[in-house]
């Protein structure tokens, strides 16, 4: 190819710059562009502060006049769109740059100079990151192979970035049309404009991934940050580790210096066939089920090492040490008080007074802050500070911590578990309704200590929330914690750890309410042996975990000090109503409409003249009646029929075994009580039922075996399972079968049922946990006694009532 007219550098310049296809594909629609990049580009190289140039800028200027004479442009377009055309039409992948260019002047007028600004600036950082990678493979360069100068990441990025500027809307571009031509500024007010969209959310979210992804490539050019794994190393993990996804793990940590044990578990679905498992997943989903939690799990155990054989290690030995791992673990699951990974009040005291005497203020703060909070060290350290609660971030992660300094607060995200069912369009109006972030009040005396720190990060920032410590402080604060603990250690000889200091929070908050879930809401963590159950459904009042908070921060600073300084304004009164966890609690007034819907239903059908459905209807409606009773007095998980046999309910003891997470042989159950309204209704129905049977003794001589049954048009008997349920219960708003557990979980705390009681109600107990099992001391008596009142309550102000058949 020849070009007469324009110099062999403007060539270079355009191909380096634009990165066009070998053929020129599309010149006709992006080279009047050119000379304005270029323009752009000169001024960028200009400002560009980097130890190494991406261009020479005597050459940029050169390549620009060139391409302001009409004719030699002219003659460059020709010879451009004169070569032959090959390959496929899309330039999108091939060429993001040049596919970028093509949709510039689609843009107004006024917004046209900013997308050429921008523009240029992403050619300038993509040019940068190329250099990177060549300069990377000089054996004189000094680097520290930052993870951006893989090229698998380079391709993705740019397109991102491309694809941005591409499809971002006008009026958002509108925000970051900005006249700067400084790499840095550039980078700053892209990374401002997305952290203001945090609180204002003034950018529409398509609109706010768009300036992200913008603001990303940047970044990760010019070093600021560096980008993640990438697709490219994603893919191939993924394929080499199948298996390994197919199970999901727990590293448990058997000890100080040993290694870790893999607890690996699997949900077990009785079959290996893919399609059966699909059906009864879908069937689950259907009936508003949480897979997870409502299939039992098997559970597997090995070491994460494989075997030494060269050195005599055999799978022999391997099994010993499991065991005694295995044994290890749930010894420290048993959270009782007083064990070794929590601190005694001699061990806080002294802690303490270590804190107290030390002239590092930051590092007492971090101390300070895991008490409180319960946070890792990773999580204390990049604390925020912000002047109001309004100035708070939409959304916060468990893990982020915020110090509110206008009422000596801090605040988190709530922690949630997995797979967790989301909250239906058609359910808002009837369930609880829910927050993502909670916060609570600082004591006075631990607030002295860190007020200094607190008062030089807010003073230091105009922004809406600036880092407790700076980036230079971050590097060595816990180094210098790790020497405050060691030096308490010695000299009171404690044996104090910074996990053992994160956890005392976590397990004085057991401790105090035996609410393990109370604990994980507060702390943003979760128990040594992972995920639990109640967190799925429970719902608690933000001024409730407040009284839970003050009453476990009394303690710690009653062991601290000797004595708990009154605490002003504990609770936030603004605040007092909202609730967090789980989004599916229905409200009680709409339990009250579910109750009185139901028993009129059944009234209903009996004062009906009687037609050949009469029988059918009525007994259904009863079915149901009874069926739902039964879920909101037992928490009964409407796996199969409520009540499997009549012998499970004692009556002179007012007890019922409910076992309805394996199967009927009690493998896995629970005692619950049975108050009188739930005696007497199935005595009801039995009566009901014995009044059918003798007069229709030739229809019921099969399938009636269980005392729960629905009929069909044909009268013929029918098992109780969720997807009858669901069909006979026919609400408008289709709720989940299982919000009767989310119902019972939250609203026994709130009349103070001790956590422990509540767990053991919901069959809810963690490993080595279990209620009845050898050398418990759990008390069954007060147990019954105080779950019995609270039941009896619940389903009083819900107005049951006893419903009568045809008996």
């Amino acid at each position: 190819m020849s070009h007469h007219e324009v110099s062999k550098d403007t060539i270079n310049v355009i191909e380096e710059a634009l990165q066009p296809r070998q053929d020129y594909y599309g010149v006709t629609d992006w080279g009047d562009c050119i000379e304005r990049i270029i323009e752009n580009l000169e001024r960028i190289v200009s400002e560009f502060n980097g130890d190494y140039s991406c261009w020479n800028l005597q050459t940029l200027s050169n390549s620009r006049e060139e391409l302001l004479s009409e004719t030699k442009k002219t003659k460059l377009m020709k010879t451009l769109q004169d070569i032959p055309k090959s390959g496929s039409r899309g330039i999108l992948s091939d060429s993001p740059i040049t596919s970028l260019l093509s949709e510039l002047r689609k843009r107004p007028e006024e917004l046209v100079e900013a997308s050429y600004t921008i523009t240029a600036h992403i050619i300038h950082a993509a040019k940068w990151w190329r250099d990177e990678i060549l300069r990377d493979k000089s054996a004189d360069y000094n680097n520290q192979k930052n993870k951006k100068l893989y090229k698998d990441r380079y391709k993705p990025n740019l397109e991102a970035a491309c694809r941005s500027v591409r499809l971002i809307s006008n009026e958002a571009m509108k925000n970051i049309a900005f006249d700067i031509f400084d790499t840095t500024q550039i980078y700053r007010k892209l990374e401002e404009t997305t952290e203001q969209n945090k609180y204002e959310n003034f950018l529409e979210e398509n609109d706010a991934s768009y300036v992200k992804n913008i603001e990303r490539f940047l970044a990760f050019s010019y070093a600021a940050r560096s980008p993640h794994e990438g697709p490219l190393k994603r893919k191939n993990r993924k394929a080499s580790n199948v298996f390994e996804e197919k199970l999901k793990f727990e590293f448990v940590l058997s000890g100080l210096n040993a290694s870790p044990t893999i607890i690996s578990r699997e949900i077990c679905y009785g079959t290996s066939d893919r399609e059966k498992i699909n059906h009864i997943e879908q069937n689950l989903k259907s009936t508003g089920l949480a897979i997870t939690e409502e299939i039992s799990n098997i559970e597997y155990q090995r070491e994460s090492q494989p075997l030494k054989t060269k050195k005599g290690d055999t799978t022999l030995q391997s099994t010993f040490r499991t065991q005694l791992a295995d044994k290890h673990i749930k010894k420290n699951a048993q959270l009782i008080p007083f064990r070794w990974d929590q601190l005694s009040s001699y061990e806080i005291r002294k802690l303490w007074e270590s804190v107290l005497s030390q002239h590092n203020p930051h590092a007492t703060t971090v101390i300070c802050l895991m008490l409180i909070t319960g946070r890792p060290l990773e999580s204390i350290i990049n604390t925020r500070v912000v002047r109001k609660r309004t100035h708070l971030p939409k959304r916060i992660n468990e893990n982020d911590i915020f110090i509110i300094v206008e009422d000596n607060s801090w605040a988190s995200g709530i922690i949630e578990p997995e797979s967790r069912r989301q909250l239906n369009s058609n359910w808002k109006d009837n369930f609880e309704t829910t927050v993502e972030k909670s916060s609570f009040k600082i004591p006075i005396e631990i607030w002295r200590l860190m007020s200094s720190s607190i008062k030089k990060a807010s003073d230091r920032s105009h922004k809406r929330s600036s880092g407790l410590f700076n980036e230079n402080r971050q590097k060595t604060l816990e180094e210098n914690v790790k020497k405050i603990v060691s030096a308490t250690n010695k000299k009171f000889k404690t044996r104090l750890t910074l996990h053992r200091i994160t956890n005392t929070l976590f397990h004085q908050t057991v401790f105090s309410s035996g609410d393990i879930a109370e604990a994980s809401l507060i702390t943003g963590t979760l128990p040594a042996t992972g995920s639990i159950s109640s967190l799925y459904y429970y719902t608690p009042r933000i001024d409730h975990l407040c009284k839970v908070y003050e009453n476990v921060m009394k303690r710690i600073q009653d062991a601290a000090i000797g004595s708990s300084p009154e605490q002003l304004d504990f609770l936030d009164e603004s605040r007092e109503k909202e609730r967090v966890g789980s989004p599916i609690t229905p409200k009680e007034s709409y339990i009250f409409e579910v109750a009185k819907d139901l028993y009129q239903r059944c009234m209903n059908e009996k004062m009906k003249t009687y037609d050949p459905q009469f029988i059918v209807r009525t007994h259904n409606a009863l079915t149901l009646y009874t069926a739902m009773l039964i879920m909101f007095s037992t928490g009964y998980r409407s796996i199969k029929d409520p009540l499997s046999d009549l012998s499970h309910i004692n009556i002179r003891r007012k007890t019922v075994v409910i076992s309805d997470k394996v199967d009927d042989n009690l493998t896995n159950s629970r005692l619950v009580p049975a108050t009188g309204l739930l005696v007497d209704q199935v005595n009801h129905y039995v009566d009901h039922c014995n009044f059918l049977k003798e007069r229709l003794s030739i229809i019921f001589d099969k399938n009636t075996s269980r005392p729960l049954f629905f009929l069909s048009r044909n009268m013929e008997p029918q098992r109780v399972t969720p997807e009858r349920l669901q069909r006979h219960l026919s609400l408008e708003t289709k709720p989940p079968l299982n919000m009767n557990r989310h119902y019972l979980r939250t609203r026994l705390r709130e009349l103070e049922v001790p956590g422990e009681y509540v767990d053991t109600f919901m069959g809810h107990w963690g490993c080595d946990q279990v209620p009845y099992s050898r050398f418990s001391t759990f008390c069954t008596h007060q147990y019954l006694s105080t779950t019995r009142a609270a039941i009896e309550t619940l389903l009083e102000r819900s107005q049951w009532k006893v419903a009568r058949g045809f008996s």
